[in-house]
């Protein structure tokens, strides 16, 4: 009789190892296999026995802890698993946070796998990351960096095994073999179980909810991961994260507090993503950072593509590490807002670097390194940079300039001279406010916020401010006091001009009277239309940017097509500076379809006069201004605007006098009959439209 003897096949590791936790003297290696073992982890001479944290008759999870390693040191490593090897592998050990002198991480978020690039993320990792640290500072990653942090959606499906095993692990092998990977849940995970079976994060969390949040002390900063995602989004959570900014606060050795989360209290590029916890957390951040003289980092995802803000009060700093893979939230592809707070948004794949020094003048850089888009691919090249400093002195305040003329509550520029900061930093941004008296900046009449940069729709619309001079209209007629103040680049205020105070005369137009003019309703109301006519935004369809705020009327598109009109009937006030209508707004019409009425109607609605405009074509949004002297007998105007293609936003109608005022400098007033000025609001915006894609739909 003949007996066959065969042998076990050996296991298959379905994950190769990665790192978790690492420490000074510890580190956590994490595998996947397709049973239990045995299994174990070789290094420097030692064995680290596997420990089983789930397995089913598929597949194992298992890790191993590494003890006994010296600080700040190199550790070679090998996964030994049932007739399986991976390795070797390298890594470094933290240095004691006390005596790190330096801290070097990458940030990127939503590599969740896409149907039309599904392989980006391993694009990301090994063109991107790998090959980008090596270019930049002549090592492998394993050297020259500390920790990847990853806010979210890591992958399409977390139910879904193979999402992890293939599309995360898979593709982004050997960077977790050799650098720590720092994890935080997105919606996409969907609180799968996979997640906390896979990563073995600080358990210092509140009880219960250990991996849902967590810190870790790297050289001189506190990073937090924080769980945005329902029903985590509640009040332990937040008093948990109180519990950690109050303690660096009053940590010496700590200068900096990263927290990462996957939502974002703000975005331009998707505004339905906007999430008010992540608001919450952000206003937590910006408090520490004010009352601890210590800068305050906020990373997350969710939306498709790169963003940074600043908090306008604070120290604060707000970026969008995405996307690494997610389809990208195209421009004109979604509803979309330019937000104050934010400088640069910008619709592509890439991941960000973040060098931090500590010792006695502590310093922060962040820097975007882009992957381009479908249209426009790139190589790991810098868009955007920003750097905070501890030791950071601020500008000197502003010289505020007395107008040599009070003028009309409806048009008056402001202007101040005299920028100078003392470390030679840029102008980064002037704030601007006006309040009743000199005693009242707490509750001010109207103030503004304007920076060096707002990179939106691929063009920066604030390319050639000096940040000197602003205009503020509609302000309330009589006495007002107004200031001004300077921040330099690394986001430091000077202190207030000496306020300067004025009287403002009568109105030179009437308040707007036109109902519903900027589209932000996301509906028609208030008009009358006919044809196509639509608003961007709300359906995804490839559009122009929004002349202003989020949304603009279309006519004719952008979903149908044809023509389209939109009217409006509006009563003139009794009580106006003069007899002229001025209908005033924004229009994109590179095809040249767009015309303007203004038609003027007796008190029994019959016409008794009109004017028209036909704005030039134009491939870019451009301001424009019809005016219309009205005869004594009109009781009301007519507003009708029609175009096949045509896009209008910012629409004001107003009655006044019959001149008009240039309101970038402070003129004086001429008596009523001279020809002399009036206040026309609004310049020309001349952007193009670039990067608009075709829509897909897709789930978040």
């Amino acid at each position: 009789m003949l007996i066959w003897l065969t042998a076990a096949a050996a296991a298959e590791l379905l994950v190769q190892p990665f790192l978790q936790s690492v420490g000074p003297d510890r580190a956590w290696v994490v595998w996947e296999a397709t049973n239990e073992g045995p299994g174990e982890v070789r290094y420097g001479g030692r064995v680290a026995p596997a420990l089983v944290v789930w397995s089913d008759a598929e597949s194992a999870v298992l890790e191993a802890e590494l003890t006994g390693l010296s600080p700040a040191t190199a550790v070679q490593y090998e996964v030994v698993h049932d007739g399986a090897r991976s390795g070797p592998w390298t890594f470094r050990t933290a240095t004691e946070p006390e005596a790190a002198t330096s801290l070097r991480l990458v940030a990127v978020s939503d590599m969740q796998r896409s149907g039309r690039d599904p392989e980006k993320w391993g694009e990301v990792v090994h063109e991107g990351i790998l090959a980008g640290i090596e270019a930049e500072y002549g090592r492998p990653a394993r050297e020259a960096l500390d920790g990847v942090l990853l806010p979210g959606d890591l992958v399409d499906d977390g139910t879904v095994h193979e999402e992890w095993t293939d599309a995360f692990f898979g593709l982004s092998h050997p960077l977790g073999a050799e650098v720590p990977l720092l994890p935080v849940l997105g919606n996409h995970e969907d609180d799968s179980p996979w997640f906390t079976r896979y990563f073995h994060l600080p358990e210092n969390g509140t009880p219960g909810f250990l991996e849902h949040w967590w810190s870790q002390r790297m050289a001189n900063v506190l990073v937090v991961g924080l769980d945005s995602n329902p029903p985590y989004t509640n009040v332990t959570q937040l008093d948990w994260l109180d519990a950690q900014l109050a303690s660096a606060c009053h940590e010496p050795g700590v200068d900096f507090v990263f927290a990462q989360l996957h939502h974002p209290a703000w975005s331009e590029l998707w505004v339905p993503g906007n999430n008010l916890w992540a608001a919450a957390v952000d206003e937590r951040l910006g408090d520490f950072a004010t009352e601890c003289s210590k800068g305050a980092v906020t990373f997350f995802g969710h939306t498709h593509g790169y963003a940074r803000g600043q908090a306008r009060d604070h120290q604060h700093l707000m970026v969008n590490v995405a996307s690494a893979g997610g389809a990208i939230d195209y421009w004109g592809e979604q509803t979309q807002r330019n937000e104050e707070a934010f400088s640069v948004s910008d619709d592509s794949w890439g991941w960000v670097l973040i060098e931090v020094e500590a010792g006695e003048d502590p310093r922060l850089v962040i820097r975007r390194k882009s992957r381009g888009d479908n249209v426009a691919p790139l190589d790991n090249v810098e868009t955007d940079r920003v750097e905070l400093r501890a030791s950071n002195q601020p500008p000197f305040a502003p010289l505020a300039v007395e107008p040599m003329l009070s003028g009309p509550s409806d048009c008056l520029p402001l202007t101040t001279h005299g920028y100078s900061d003392p470390d030679g930093d840029a102008h980064q941004a002037t704030h601007w406010q006006i309040a009743a008296d000199c005693d009242s900046f707490g509750a001010p009449l109207a103030e503004r916020w304007r920076q060096s940069e707002d990179w939106y729709f691929d063009v920066n619309l604030q390319a050639g401010d000096d940040l000197a001079d602003e205009t503020f209209a509609d302000l309330p007629e009589g006495p007002v006091c107004w200031r001004a103040r300077f921040r330099d680049a690394r986001l430091v205020w000077s202190a207030w001009s000496e306020p300067v105070s004025m009287v403002l005369g009568p109105r030179q137009r009437s308040e707007d009277r036109l109902g519903f003019g900027d589209a932000e309703r996301g509906a028609t109301d208030g008009w009358n239309t006919e044809g196509t006519v639509e608003v961007t935004g709300w359906a995804g369809c490839p559009s122009p940017p929004p002349g202003e705020g989020g949304r603009s009327f279309g006519l004719g598109g952008p979903c149908g097509e044809g023509e389209g009109a939109m009217s409006q009937a509006v009563d003139v006030p009794p009580v106006t500076p003069g007899r002229t209508a001025w209908l005033e707004g924004l229009v994109y019409d590179p095809d040249g379809t767009a015309a303007i009425a203004l038609v003027a109607l007796d008190a029994e609605g019959a016409e008794v006069s009109r004017a028209e405009r036909a704005p030039a074509a134009e491939e870019g949004w451009a301001a424009w201004t019809l005016q219309h002297d009205l005869p004594d007998s009109a009781a009301s105007v007519w507003v009708e605007l029609r175009g096949a293609g045509a896009y209008v936003d910012g629409l004001h109608l107003r009655f006044g006098t019959p001149y008009a005022l240039e309101c970038s400098i402070p003129i004086p007033i001429p008596p009523p009959g001279d020809k002399g000025c009036g206040c026309q609001t609004g310049g020309g915006v001349g952007w193009g439209l670039l990067g608009i894609m075709g829509w897909r739909r897709r789930r978040r």
